[in-house]
């Protein structure tokens, strides 16, 4: 009931926004047969904006004729106007092709008039399309021209430049740069009173809180943001800020908040026909389906969301679904439909990641300050000619105060020009190591998409056999390639690239395993350890041993489907020793209980102990006890 009144309030909201514009509309509409000239090109103008703000028809027929009329007229001024409305209008409605060229066309006027606050929107507008076409280093380019241009100008809406920066570092991932920037733009729009801005900032904030794993923060900022856009009659940013705040719910498991707030987002952004925020919508709405294992309704979001995703060549979220389905697939058994969407994912991803690309990024922010002065040296172009009449009066002082200043600097460069040797070395040496990096991530994400591969053909492999001895070597096969992919995937993830952080290791191992026995509602696995770092070479064997033993513990432990904990503990006593705990409080090992498989992962387990010179101790007391210890020294 709750959730029909809040609809209700929704749509009531909406048709108060529509109703203002539909009355301009009308407005225009009834005058516009009485207009010529630039009035009627303004007219036209208006019913393009307001048209494609109420995502209607007829926008772009608008946006048309006033840049034809436009084009008749003696004014650059009103036809760059009105490509850049058309092109506004273009980019609403996803035609991002017809929306680039059109503003280049509109830059040509601007650049030819030295209108810098017109270029520096259209720069920014830019660099939003770009962003949503995940070629991130494409739109930065641009945003970073808009902020240069807009600081040379008096800071005029900066806050929109940092925002629209914020967010592409979001979806580049890099969360702590993304935060800085939402930072600013809070600072700014709090001073000017702006809510719209601060609305949009929380959402950003909420978003990207999220990435980091702080649900706590990302819940707190999207319900400040969805206050805000209620008050605000915002129908859109309550629509934002409903998905954010499903989404903190979703990550914390509270599922039926999630579904209320992801299916109330959802009504209102089919009703403003916004195809790429209704694809994000059902892909989050496929992810939670799939958790509570109703794989029919995952695979209908997913598919829509696959398609709308497609439709506005969003080359990475279109990846993300195929990788959806295929795990959808994959835990209905349908294995060949699970392997084709994954080599479509593949592919897809392959396509969006470049190395050659990720270079260009590097050093953006650094020219930010090269491009701000460039900006400022284009503003003072048009006061040069005023100012020569005084350089001439103040030219013979300035002759002595350079020959001052010519002996001055003689020794200053002196001075500096073994220091400028050493930062150029340590500017080639930076460039060389942000190379190397990129191609390690790089590896790192071949290895995790191969090991990917090789479970898929496994999976695959073993739904064609019928012998259950043969099947369970195979799936645990799986767990041990799954285990080494999860590694690698923090790896190219992760900003370290030489180390895993094994709490969450184990997590998301734990969750893993729990899902191939499907075992999530019986069994609990707790990982009471601190926060640990270990090299790849340690943390390998180490993920392949808990893998073993939580996969013993499962099917051999827990038997007739009883309830039970398993227990992981993994220390570092001192900087030599390591220690690992694996326990659990089933059934021990009895006759009945003891396994009953090749021995292949006891083998596995010794042989990986000996290479990491420990010794294992096995304890049966309430349930088996599994004690390691490892010199480290000897390990690397």
């Amino acid at each position: 009931m709750k959730k029909c009144y809040l609809l209700l309030a929704l749509v009531l909201l909406s048709h108060f926004s529509v109703a203002q514009y539909n009355s301009k509309v009308d407005s225009l509409q009834a005058i516009l047969p009485t207009l010529q000239g630039e009035s009627r090109v303004t007219a036209l103008r208006d019913l393009c904006y307001y048209l494609s703000e109420m995502r209607q028809e007829g926008s772009l027929e608008y946006g048309q004729k006033a840049v034809a009329l436009a084009q008749k007229l003696d004014n650059p001024l009103v036809l760059g106007l009105a490509y850049k409305d058309l092109a506004r209008a273009l980019m609403i409605a996803d035609q991002f092709g017809s929306a680039v060229a059109t503003y280049d066309k509109a830059i040509a006027i601007f650049q030819s008039r030295g209108d810098q606050e017109q270029m520096a929107y259209i720069y920014n507008n830019l660099g939003n399309i770009y962003k949503d076409k995940s070629d991130y280093d494409t739109s930065l380019r641009y945003l970073f021209r808009s902020l240069a241009i807009k600081d040379s100008l008096g800071g005029i809406k900066l806050n929109t430049a940092y925002r629209s920066i914020g967010e592409t570092f979001r979806m580049k991932g890099n969360y702590d740069k993304a935060l800085q920037y939402f930072h600013r733009s809070l600072e700014i729009n709090q001073q000017d009173g702006n809510q719209q801005g601060i609305s949009h900032d929380y959402n950003s904030m909420g978003v990207t809180y999220e990435g980091q794993g702080n649900y706590e923060q990302a819940l707190k900022h999207g319900l400040q943001a969805l206050e805000i856009n209620r008050e605000l009659n915002d129908l859109m940013g309550c629509a934002i800020a409903m998905n954010n705040i499903g989404t903190a719910y979703y990550k914390t498991k509270q599922y039926d908040q999630a579904l209320k707030y992801y299916h109330q987002a959802l009504a209102i952004k089919e009703q403003l026909k916004s195809r790429k925020s209704i694809a994000y919508t059902n892909q989050q709405l496929a992810r939670l389906y799939t958790d509570l294992k109703q794989y029919d309704s995952a695979l209908f979001y997913a598919n829509t969301s696959r398609d709308l995703f497609a439709a506005i060549n969003s080359k990475e979220k279109a990846a993300q679904t195929y990788q959806l389905l295929s795990d959808i697939h994959e835990s209905q058994g349908n294995y060949k439909r699970a392997l084709a969407n994954h080599q479509s994912y593949v592919s897809l991803k392959d396509s969006v990641f470049s190395i050659e690309k990720e270079g260009l990024i590097a050093d953006m922010e650094g020219k930010y300050q090269s491009a701000k002065k460039d900006a400022e040296l284009l503003t003072q172009q048009a006061t040069i000619t005023k100012q020569q009449t005084q350089q001439r009066i103040y030219l013979g002082l300035a002759i002595g105060l350079l020959v001052l200043l010519a002996g001055l600097l003689f020794f200053y460069r002196k001075r500096q020009q073994r220091n400028r040797v050493l930062q150029q070395l340590n500017a080639q040496l930076d460039a060389k190591n942000h190379q190397n990096e990129l191609l390690l991530k790089e590896i790192h994400h071949r290895v995790k998409n191969n090991l990917e591969m090789v479970k898929s053909l496994i999976a695959l492999q073993s739904a064609q056999l019928e012998d259950s001895a043969t099947k369970e070597a195979m799936l645990a096969s799986q767990n041990r390639v799954q285990s080494m992919g999860i590694i690698h995937q923090k790896l190219y993830q992760g900003d370290n690239l030489g180390s895993i952080e094994m709490k969450d290791y184990f997590i998301n191992l734990s969750e893993g395993i729990l899902d191939t026995f499907n075992a999530e509602d019986r069994i609990k696995i707790e990982c009471a350890m601190d926060y640990l770092e270990l090299d790849i070479d340690t943390a390998v064997p180490i993920g392949l041993i808990v893998n073993e033993l939580l996969t013993n513990a499962l099917k051999y432990a827990f038997p007739q489907d009883s309830l039970g904990t398993v227990n992981i503990s993994l220390a570092r006593p001192d900087d030599t020793t390591l220690t690992l705990t694996v326990t659990d409080n089933g059934v021990g090992k009895t006759s009945e209980t003891s396994p009953q498989g090749t021995g292949f992962g006891s083998q596995l387990v010794q042989l990986l102990t000996q290479q990491l010179n420990g010794h294992m101790q096995e304890e049966t007391q309430d349930g088996m006890r599994f004690s390691f210890q490892f010199n480290l020294n000897y390990a690397a």
